[in-house]
């Protein structure tokens, strides 16, 4: 299923105690991004989340983060235009991917999804709930296989970013044997994504805990 990617490098990978949890490709090109993936998940594809808008409470997703506007030259704390994030999960036995874009100019607060919890919350300005994207998820060996396609139009760009390195971070989350909630978050890069039981910490993105996606045209 993925043997277009396995014959290239590996972008990263996931593991814990010396075990392979997750295994990343990701390539571009003037149509958009191309992420796949093979991820160890002994209760693969089960998210069980009803308001897709909190996918990542769910179950079983695939997450990338992107911050399409900054460079190693324009990398500031604070949360950019072009800093997003996609979830991919399977609903109802249907790959759905939600697209949070966290600084959108223009947007009104009315229109703003809050993320909350008793003690802080955090601001997405568009949240894009994607029904049909064109990717593809099945069970294989000891987990599952994913693939997609993003196009760039979709993140809210034009094109391909200017710069040739981007700060990016690769996930995973696993949802419970039962499914009825995630059990463990683990990413390529930010050490400190691991929350699974406070909404704002988990809807968060942070660019400055990213890695870098350095694109080589071939």
């Amino acid at each position: 299923y993925l043997n277009e990617w396995t014959s290239m490098p590996a972008v990263a990978e996931i593991k814990t105690d010396d075990r392979l949890r997750a295994r990343f490709w990701l390539r571009w090109n003037d149509e958009g991004l191309y992420l796949a993936a093979h991820v160890a998940d002994p209760s693969p594809l089960i998210n069980r989340a009803s308001d897709l808008r909190l996918l990542f409470k769910g179950g079983d997703c695939i997450d990338l983060q992107l911050g399409l506007g900054r460079s190693p030259e324009n990398h500031p704390t604070e949360i950019l235009p072009g800093d997003l994030r996609v979830l991919w999960a399977m609903i109802n036995g249907k790959p759905t991917a939600v697209i949070y874009r966290y600084r959108v100019p223009g947007t009104p607060d009315a229109a703003k999804v809050v993320f909350a919890s008793p003690v802080r919350r955090i601001t997405a300005d568009v949240v894009d709930i994607w029904d049909e994207p064109p990717a593809a998820f099945r069970q294989a060996g000891d987990g599952y296989d994913f693939e997609a396609l993003v196009p760039w139009s979709r993140l809210g760009s034009e094109g391909a970013p200017q710069a040739r390195a981007i700060p990016a971070d690769l996930g995973v989350l696993f949802s419970t044997p039962t499914g009825d909630a995630v059990a463990e978050r683990l990413y390529w890069s930010n050490p400190a994504a691991g929350a699974v039981s406070d909404v704002p910490s988990e809807a968060e993105i942070v660019p400055q805990l990213w890695g870098w996606a350095r694109f080589a045209a071939h």
